[in-house]
């Protein structure tokens, strides 16, 4: 295994003066452009919660957007709007926004992620409350934010800068079920210098981003100063695998003009097979400003597993993966660590539409008007017709009619499915119908 490193005897830093800290709007909360409800699912769903806008606002603001939430299960835990805009730069010391409860003595909670991806949570107290009132939340090392450590994560100060991951309601047993509660004009302050405004970006040369020995692994960085200060600093690159291993393997001085845009093609000579973190960092005296992307190694494997009849599988959620090369890699990488098979799950309506029905049972064969019917229970089924080339044309061969002849038992035309549909996929190198009943 080979690993590459580049040391640097000297390097000259600016000296970068700390002003004071700036205060500025990270959202005035008016719309969902950057934000969307949250919280723990149960089922898949947050239950009827739901974030919109609204009018109502404190004094002097124009909107706020309103959590209605939905706590009927009492397992829910939490709920609320997650921020999907991007980092906070600098080191903040403080985010502020307007609260509005309803009273119901529910808690609220702040999570952010630092720069290294760890998570931090902060309970901020109970929703008594039916007022607008500010909240401030610090991050001075007495403000004591909790750490959200994965498994085998060690904990750690929190390493700025930081980007805002949501604002809840936590449950609180005995609390009503439904409320709204509302938030307006988020409000930060941090202290910024002009290395924290550096754009980076650090991204894989393939998607899906895995690679194979003895081809290295290849990256693509890029850095943007969008100030008017030229910036003096050190580009380091640290790869981190799946067991917590750090290794630096690029380090070397560089200077970005104010205005430059620089970019780089970087190369990791990884041999070791897994899943590995990569950080691109620039640091000028105290302050570095970072980002991470993710690869993985792995090997092509020409034989099959070892054991033909192992009874191990993985359980990787395939049909989660989007129909294409994610997918085609995801099982790749399967077949290349020896599975065998991976389990999936079904909704057992598909599997048993009507009771005693199943998906796979033939349908009853009948007299009909013209030769043989089929007929089918109450409820809607898929009726699978045998592969036929004229079926199966595409929509551009030309024009393709069928004759439908349905008896309905009764006709109730408060279902909302009570008439027949043809559904074609345009475009599709074949045609499905349907019929609904």
């Amino acid at each position: 295994m080979r690993h590459a490193l580049v040391l640097v005897a000297a390097l000259c830093l600016t000296t970068l003066s700390s002003a004071a800290p700036t205060q500025f709007v990270l959202d005035d909360l008016t719309s969902l452009d950057s934000w969307e409800a949250t919280g723990r699912r149960i089922n898949y769903t947050l239950g009827d919660t739901t974030l919109t806008a609204s009018d109502d606002a404190p004094a002097g603001k124009s909107g706020s957007l309103a959590l209605t939430y939905d706590f009927s299960i009492v397992w829910r835990g939490w709920l609320g709007l997650r921020w999907t805009g991007g980092r906070i730069p600098g080191v903040c010391e403080s985010l502020t926004f307007d609260v509005k409860g309803d009273a119901s003595g529910h808690g609220l909670q702040v999570r952010v992620i630092d720069a290294v991806g760890a998570s931090y949570e902060k309970r901020l107290g109970a929703l008594d409350g039916e007022m607008w009132e500010e909240v401030t939340v610090g991050f001075a090392s007495e403000d004591k934010w909790r750490q959200l450590a994965r498994h085998a994560e060690e904990r750690h100060p929190m390493v700025f800068p930081i980007t805002l991951d949501s604002i809840a309601v936590t449950q609180t047993p005995g609390a009503a079920a439904e409320g709204t509660v509302l938030f307006a004009d988020l409000r930060v302050e941090s202290d910024i210098e002009p290395l924290d405004l550096l754009e980076l970006t650090v991204t894989p040369t393939l998607t899906p981003p895995v690679f194979y020995p003895p081809e290295p692994v290849r990256l693509n960085a890029r850095i943007e100063n969008p100030t008017d200060t030229d910036l003096f600093g050190t580009l380091s690159l640290r790869v981190r695998d799946f067991w917590g291993e750090d290794r630096l393997v690029l380090a070397l001085p560089i200077l970005i003009a104010a205005g430059e845009t620089m970019e780089r093609a970087l190369a990791v000579p990884e041999e070791r097979l897994g899943a590995y973190d990569v950080t691109l960092s620039v640091t000028s005296g105290e302050r570095s400003r970072s980002e991470r992307a993710r690869f993985s190694v792995s090997e092509e494997r020409t034989q099959p597993s070892l054991d033909p009849d192992s009874p191990f599988g993985v359980m990787c959620f395939i049909a989660g993966f989007p129909v294409g090369p994610a997918r085609e890699q995801a099982l790749k990488l399967c077949a290349e660590a020896g599975v065998r098979w991976e389990r999936s799950g079904f909704n057992w309506q598909w599997l048993e539409p009507v009771k005693g029905a199943f998906a796979w049972g033939e349908p009853t064969r009948i007299d009909g008007p013209s030769g043989r019917a089929v007929e089918f229970e109450p409820g809607t089924r898929r009726f699978v017709i045998p592969n036929n080339e004229s079926l199966n044309a595409p929509a551009s061969a030309g024009e393709l009619t069928i004759e439908l002849r349905i008896r309905l038992p009764e006709l109730d035309l408060s279902m909302p499915l009570h008439t027949i549909l043809a559904n074609q996929l345009i475009g599709a190198p074949s045609r499905e119908f349907y019929i609904y009943y």
